[in-house]
């Protein structure tokens, strides 16, 4: 089991989770901060994103913040990353430190830029949410 810093954006035009550099996540979620509707939605989204049950992701800090720290049961940083479709990690493996998520250039976005089509990997693995332009 792993701890996850999660910075949420509650009422977001579509949902999107996002590994940073410092191995945080970034979710976005459609419902709003109201009633516990977004904890609900960042649970459900990281759970669905990352192919675990609901019960296997838990908000253990924040539940009235937009910074938040969650329980993941997963063996690893490495294995939340490769989940996400992030490329080789190198140092990022412990979850400290690396140049993945958004932004980050990788042999695949390379291969992508030259082939003319990207994948966002901030999106769930639903074919239906993968954009064929720019984030």
């Amino acid at each position: 089991m792993i701890t996850v810093a999660v910075r949420v954006h509650p009422g977001a035009s579509r949902g999107a989770v996002a590994l940073v550099g410092d191995g945080s996540l970034d979710v976005r979620v459609q419902a709003r901060a109201l009633e516990g509707r977004a904890n609900e939605a960042v649970v459900e989204a990281l759970a669905e994103r990352l192919g675990l049950r609901r019960r296997e992701v838990r908000i253990v800090a924040g539940m009235r913040a937009r910074q938040k720290r969650v329980e993941v049961d997963l063996a690893s940083h490495a294995e939340l990353a490769r989940r996400l479709g992030a490329a080789d990690l190198g140092s990022a493996a412990d979850g400290v430190g690396a140049d993945v998520g958004a932004g980050a250039p990788t042999a695949e976005s390379a291969d992508a830029r030259k082939s003319g089509e990207h994948t966002d990997v901030r999106h769930s693995g639903d074919a239906r949410l993968r954009s064929g332009g720019a984030g």
